[in-house]
């Protein structure tokens, strides 16, 4: 019987996931050891650098996938294409700055590749960065803060009881933020503390314990074959 692409690109995905997923749980509750071979030491130390490898190729294949994006509403001549062509010069323009000049550049004390390559490209990659892209960072985060005001002027509404707790504690720890409070009521830096100390604490543990547990449970469910969206073997 004759076995398919299709069946490979299934099952290979899937005999993966469960022998890394058991290799894994294995590392907190088994300590399999062999001579001086330790599992446990070998997952937690050595297999870590396979994970970076593959988490570097997988920025890589973004790069290209959002390169070729850019490349089709490019040459489409699609609305913004400007844009598009700005991106094209300067993902590859970027890559080999930092790769060459950069902080974290692959050879800065000149061994292979020679020293003047680094002192050139140096101060553009610090312009480029420093000058332009952590100004755009900066940029866009203080943007997010005013739809953050926006979004809690819609949820602190006093509709309901529940709005109207929200309403009076963000009010609170706002007015115990601030560095006039004091000047105000000394009281509202001890209401805020409380605030964010008992009922914040309490509230965001129980999130990530749910978070956790329904975490534990995808994991399982990868694991044991019952999830196959993640591996393409449901034929997605």
């Amino acid at each position: 019987m004759a076995i398919s692409l299709a069946d490979y690109k299934r099952s290979i995905p899937l005999i993966l996931c469960f022998i890394f997923g058991i290799l894994y749980a294995f590392e907190w509750y088994v300590d399999i050891r062999v001579g001086d071979f330790s599992l446990s030491y070998y997952l937690e130390h050595d297999m870590l650098n396979y994970f970076n490898a593959m988490y570097s190729v997988a920025i890589g294949i973004g790069a290209i996938n959002i390169f070729r994006i850019h490349y089709r509403r490019f040459t489409r001549r699609r609305k913004y294409w400007e844009y598009s062509l700005l991106v094209l010069i300067l993902i590859p323009v970027m890559a080999v700055i930092s790769v060459f000049g950069g902080r974290w550049a692959i050879d800065p004390k000149g061994v292979v590749v020679p020293r003047w390559v680094y002192d050139s490209l140096a101060p553009t990659w610090n312009f480029l960065y420093w000058n332009i892209m952590s100004l755009i960072s900066q940029t866009m985060f203080s943007l997010l803060g005013f739809f953050i005001i926006s979004a809690g002027y819609r949820a602190f509404r006093a509709r309901n009881i529940d709005s109207i707790i929200l309403l009076i504690s963000g009010i609170l720890v706002v007015l115990g933020q601030a560095p006039i409070n004091a000047s105000v009521w000394p009281g509202f830096e001890t209401i805020k503390n409380w605030l964010m100390d008992v009922p914040n604490v309490a509230g965001r543990r129980g999130i990530l314990l749910g978070a956790a547990i329904g975490a534990l449970a995808y994991g399982v469910r990868v694991i044991f074959w019952y999830e196959r969206r993640p591996t393409l073997a449901g034929g997605e």
